[in-house]
């Protein structure tokens, strides 16, 4: 039996073997996204682009931290957008994933 736990765990196979996610766990999961853990990555990412990158790599790099930091920071106004989004695309990926799981198993 699936739980709540094992759903923002790895949402794809919690769906696929049986927990029935409402939209609010939907939600839940892109707003756990916010975190200390995320937050110490993306510092970790600035402190990166000023100590380790030579120009080369800079521009490619200066877009990614950028886009990384404008997703934050807008993620607290529009994380119920992603959990809709999630809510109708991730039961089909998960018929898909189980599918694939059993094909695997059956081939070996």
């Amino acid at each position: 039996m699936m739980n709540f736990k094992d759903f923002i765990d790895n949402p794809t196979n919690a769906v696929a073997y049986g927990y029935e996610a409402w939209l609010i766990d939907y939600w839940a999961l892109w707003a756990g996204i916010i975190s200390f853990k995320s937050c110490g990555k993306l510092l970790v990412m600035w402190r990166d682009f000023f100590t380790d990158f030579s120009l080369v790599e800079l521009p490619l790099e200066f877009c990614k931290v950028i886009l990384c930091t404008l997703l934050f920071i807008s993620l607290p106004l529009t994380f119920w957008i992603f959990g809709t989004i999630s809510y109708f695309t991730l039961p089909k990926a998960a018929i898909r994933y189980k599918a694939n799981i059993n094909r695997a198993k059956r081939d070996l």
